[in-house]
């Protein structure tokens, strides 16, 4: 495998015997990305997902999931979810409007840095670990219903954005 993805790890609520991430993995996983691979870290709000056992994985890259509410969405109220992003980045080369409901949000230090932050939050960053690289973001944005153009108002392209985020990942490989 060249690109490996953690989506929003169980919790007892969602998984009755969720498979927590353990010491050992993350060094496996470490040990892998340093060979070249590309990890990606998608996390959620601490309701909806894992965070304590992931950072066990993420601090090693110098990103820590910070397990806060962001974003937070009641109901259709998209505007608290809106995520504007100018474009010209290393990431996000064009504009987009996306959708993320709420986010855990992202600290970091070391060798990470942000991709993305909005009203002060940091929602992705990325770190270089010897020969690979780490993507994490405080939501998994990419879900189907905020993708088909079906769930969400027409100025949201979270669609588009996934395939900047794609195109990113195929390039870390490279």
């Amino acid at each position: 495998a060249q690109i490996y993805i953690i989506v929003s790890p169980d919790i007892p609520s969602k998984n009755p015997q969720p498979h927590y991430l353990q010491p050992e993995d993350a060094r496996q996983v470490a040990a892998w990305v340093k060979l070249g691979g590309v990890l990606v870290l998608m996390a959620n709000d601490p309701a909806n997902g894992e965070i304590e056992h992931l950072d066990q994985l993420a601090d090693v890259f110098g990103i820590h999931f910070n397990p806060v509410l962001s974003h937070h969405v009641i109901g259709k109220a998209h505007d608290t979810g809106r995520i504007l992003v100018a474009g010209g980045g290393p990431l996000f080369h064009y504009p987009h409007t996306l959708f993320m409901k709420d986010t855990c949000t992202i600290s970091i230090k070391g060798p990470a840095a942000s991709l993305l932050e909005d009203r002060g939050d940091i929602l992705m960053a990325s770190a270089k670990y010897g020969k690979g690289t780490v993507f994490a973001v405080a939501d998994p944005w990419v879900y189907n219903e905020y993708t088909n153009g079906q769930n969400l108002p027409p100025e949201y392209d979270n669609l588009a954005g996934a395939v900047e985020l794609v195109n990113w990942l195929v390039k870390q490989v490279l």
